[in-house]
Order: structure tokens, then sequence, then C-alpha cells
């Protein structure tokens, strides 16, 4: 008789100890151990260092490499935190949920490494790329099970620290140099800043004047440095683009309810400014004229036609009595109010003492002349000292323009009167040349 098989058995895999499978086995905040990563992230989190190691440390920034427990639980949370590093990172690969553990994953890279189609290295021109090797890897798993239970893993970290990021912030690049900072994405502060002037009046070239001067009213003599960060000081491109948004979200449409919708909010706005209705929007219906003839039967009993009349919107101004008597009253008490309150802020801050002695010296020049005083008082505040300069520049550099184009004509006519003239030799083929020697 054949002896019975023997039963097939698969021999299972030894299961793996906690200090196997990850770094530590502690969930201690111990960022302050780590001095040089604790002034490199964030200083609104709390951090659980599993493995640290310096890499390299160079004249401008400090090579590492590190793994980081994190008790962020959300997607937005995760992606404020990418924004609030100081380094500029990029979406380099996406990986989907696995559901019941894992709902984010996500791998970064530097903005220095674009991935470029073609290479730019021949063609003499300056570019962001230089494949920089520098990446993140950022998990956060599931801290609870999917049906509301408390969570099995074994995980020590689990579930007060449920996000995992990974950093090899190795960089083949400067970091605090104007040639990097300039490829920085703009901050949010700049952003709010760029749209409060946008509302003001001002255009993208003008609001951009204005901040290039109250960074250098905050840096002083560090102007440069600051002018270069393209966080805080965005390019002119960019405060267009920026300037054509803002003004699709105010007038969204050029006819309809969008553009009645957009109106209001504007008189809002100005209503809320001044203090009072100043302005209202009012709907009023216009019925096109009649194109059919009378009917010359007086006992026509047909029934009226249906009334196509369309909608327009007019704004109609009404003042109301105390705008009347606020533009009527004398304005000696509130500017005593403004120039008692300017002089605190003077006393307070001795940045501004240069320019108040400015201010005092140009009042002693004007005040004996009221045409001249009333066109100062009209322009203070409307404008930058920069801005004055860019518009007295703009002559000179028209002039400029006007006589290099005329010269350029001048050497171009020159050329084509040179090209057309006739030489002073001729061929024996010529038809002007040596007629007795022709048969």
């Amino acid at each position: 008789m054949a002896e019975p098989a023997k039963a097939c058995t698969r021999k299972l895999k030894p299961r793996l100890s906690n200090k196997e499978r990850f770094h530590c086995v502690t969930a201690d905040i111990n960022i302050s151990q780590y001095p040089a990563l604790k002034d490199w992230l964030p200083s609104h989190h709390e951090y659980h260092i599993c493995d640290y190691k310096a890499i390299r440390q160079t004249q401008d920034h400090l090579d590492f490499a590190t793994t980081i427990r994190m008790s962020l639980s959300t997607v937005e949370e995760i992606q404020q935190f990418v924004k609030d590093l100081p380094i500029t990172w990029r979406i380099d690969r996406t990986r989907p949920p696995k559901g019941q553990r894992v709902l984010f994953k996500v791998d970064y890279r530097c903005h220095h490494n674009t991935k470029p189609r073609k290479s730019a290295e021949g063609s003499g021109r300056r570019t962001k790329n230089t494949n920089c090797p520098a990446k993140m890897a950022v998990t956060l798993q599931r801290p609870q099970a999917s049906s509301g239970r408390q969570c099995r893993s074994t995980d020590p970290h689990m579930p007060a620290l449920p996000t995992i990021v990974h950093i090899t912030n190795e960089h083949n690049h400067n970091i605090h140099v104007g040639d990097a900072l300039r490829y920085k994405d703009v901050g949010e502060e700049a952003k709010q800043k760029l749209k409060k002037l946008f509302e003001a009046g001002h255009s993208p070239s003008t609001a951009l004047d204005v901040l290039k001067y109250d960074l250098q009213l905050e840096h002083g003599d560090k102007y440069a440095n600051a002018s270069a960060d393209r966080s805080i000081c965005p390019d002119l491109q960019f405060c267009y683009r920026l300037y054509h948004q803002v003004s699709k979200q105010d007038f969204a449409t050029c006819e309809g309810a969008g553009m009645a919708e957009a109106l209001e909010r504007q008189i809002d706005m100005y209503n809320n400014q001044c203090g009072d209705q100043c302005t209202k929007l009012t709907t009023v219906s216009v019925s096109p004229p009649s194109t059919i003839p009378p009917n010359p039967d007086p006992i026509d009993t047909s029934q009226p036609e249906e009334d196509d009349s369309t909608q327009t919107c007019v704004m109609e101004q009404e003042v109301t009595k105390a705008a009347e008597g606020a533009e009527a009253a004398n304005p000696v008490d509130k500017l005593k109010s403004s120039l008692a309150g300017l002089c605190e802020l003077v006393e307070k801050d001795s940045s501004l003492w240069p320019a108040a002695h400015d201010l005092i010296k140009g009042i002693e020049k004007v005040q004996h002349s009221p045409a001249k005083l009333a066109s100062a008082m009209h322009a203070f505040g409307c404008y930058s000292c920069m801005t004055l300069m860019t518009k007295r520049a703009k002559p000179l550099r028209r002039r400029t323009q006007t006589s290099s184009v005329a010269r350029q004509k001048a050497k171009l006519g020159r050329h084509r009167l040179a090209a057309g003239r006739a030489g002073k030799t001729s061929g024996p083929d010529h038809e002007n040349g040596q007629p007795e020697d022709r048969q």
C-alpha cells in the first residue's frame, strides 16, 4: 500500500519585534535634544525625533536626514506644516490611501528639482533647476479603527503621534542667497498687503512700489537682502496676476445678475467705509417700445399682450443730511486729532525722526503760500518716493530711447545708401562699360 500523503503545512514568518520594526520604542517629546533641528522646524508643533543624522555642514546650511513623529491628524494640518517649512517643497508622487491603515501618503521634492524635459545647460539661460536630491515623505496613519474602535496597532507612537515624516535635507545648492530666494513662493502676508492696496485704488506697479517702500523702512540697511526674497517682495508679473484674479472675483461677469451682485458688494463696502448709506442700487423695469400698430376698432376684445419688460440696474447716489453736514463741517478739529496721533507715533518710534525733520522743513517752505500748501496737502499720502522717482525717470528714458532709435535709423540709411551705389569699374559685359570695344 502507498503511504498516505503528508499534510502540506506552510511555515509562518516569525513576528518582528517593535524594536526591529520601528526606529524607537518611545513617544516622548525630545526635540530639545536636537537644537539644530529645533531651529529648522516650525516652532508651533510638537515633535518626537526617532532618528537623526547630520550629513555635512556648509557655510549656507546644514544637510541632515531624520525621521519625525507628529500629532497631526488631518490632511489640512499636514499641508499647512509643509508650507511653514523653510524649504519650498513640490509634490513628487502621490500614493493611494490603503483605507484601513493609511489616510494620506505623499512624496515631496525640493523645488529646485523641476524635472525638465530638455536640459538647458548649453543654452546659456539662467534656470531654476539644479536636480536637487533633497526629498521628504509624509504618511498619516489612521489613529482609530474604521468602526470607531480603539487603535490596536503595536506601534508605540500610536494613537498619539499618527504622522510620520521622513526628511532627507541634502541640497546641492545654497538656500539663503539671493539667487535661491528669488524662486520662493509668495507668502500669504504679502498677498494680503497687495490685496488691501488694490482695494485702496493702487495699480499693480504702484502697489509693488508701496510694498518695497515699506520693506525699506522696516529692514533699513538689510533691504537689499529682503528685496531678493520673493516670499515678502514678489515680482511685478505676480502682482499683475493677483490683480486680475481679484478683479475677476469682484466683477465676475459684465452682464446679468453677476454684475449686479458685484456692484452691490462694492456699494456696501463704500457705505461701510463712509459710515452711512451714501449710495444705493435700485432695479428699474423698462418696457421696450411696441412695434404693433394700434387697432382702429374700438370694440376690440382681444386679450392684453404679455409684458415683455426687461430689468436694468440703475445706481443712484443719495447723499444724506449727515454726509452733507460732515462735508460742510470745519475740519480743524479732525486735523488736530490726526496731528496729535501722528506726534504720538513719531515720539514712540525713533526710526521716523529723520522723516519728521524732512516733513517740518517742507512745511516751513510752503506754509506762507496757500496754493503750495493746498497742493502738498492733496498729495500727502498718495504717492511713495519710489513712485515719484519712477514718474520722473520716464521722460528721461523716453528721450534716451528716441535718440537711440534715431541713431539706428540713420545708421541703417547709410548702410542702404552704400549698398545701392554703383561700382567704380565695370566688367566687359556691362552695357555701359567700354562701348568702343563692342562689335
